[in-house]
């Protein structure tokens, strides 16, 4: 065992030398994603809390009166192109959820979309997309923000009519 020590000595050294160049360069790799997904973070958070226009939908959702009718996909109003915005964004972020991109980070901003998605509003508006998507044939805008909702916030007879076309909401697209 000694004179193979003896005559591998050089082996066995550049051996221990790429474990230990491949434990570090693995740390400092861990390290770096790190940073980088705090920046991500960062980005979307900030986003969301601090973006003015998505502060005043979210508050116009949150604190608002009615806002979604009969004549919401018909006007091409301003609002509708601000819920659209947010809706996406938040789609977004429950896609990122969904896939495990992010996980603790949720927390962030998890109560502002629980509030969005409790309110009946945002429910019908959810709720009208996903039946026409699926007439369509094609995935809904706002898939994984449905998802969040049917998994997250609504009970098993509210998740039941949310899937049924008879639903307790209006009906204001065609499908």
């Amino acid at each position: 065992m000694l004179s193979w020590l003896g005559e591998n000595w050089v082996a066995l050294a550049s051996l221990i030398a790429l474990i230990i160049g491949g434990i570090s360069a693995l740390l400092r790799w861990r390290e770096s994603n790190k940073l980088k997904r705090s920046e991500f973070i960062e980005k979307f958070v900030f986003k969301f809390r601090e973006d003015k226009e998505m502060q005043e939908t979210i508050y116009h959702l949150d604190y608002g009166k009615s806002w979604y009718g009969e004549n919401f996909h018909s006007s091409n109003s301003e609002m509708q192109s601000r819920i659209d915005r947010l809706f996406i964004y938040i789609n977004y972020i429950c896609y990122l959820k969904d896939t495990k991109i992010i996980k603790n980070e949720f927390s962030m901003v998890e109560y502002v979309i629980v509030r969005i998605c409790k309110q009946l509003n945002t429910r019908a508006y959810l709720w009208n997309v996903y039946h026409f998507s699926q007439k369509n044939g094609v995935d809904c805008s706002f898939k994984y923000m449905i998802k969040f909702l049917l998994k997250n916030i609504l009970t098993e007879s509210e998740r039941i009519s949310f899937q049924n076309k008879q639903s307790e909401f209006p009906k204001y697209l065609n499908f």
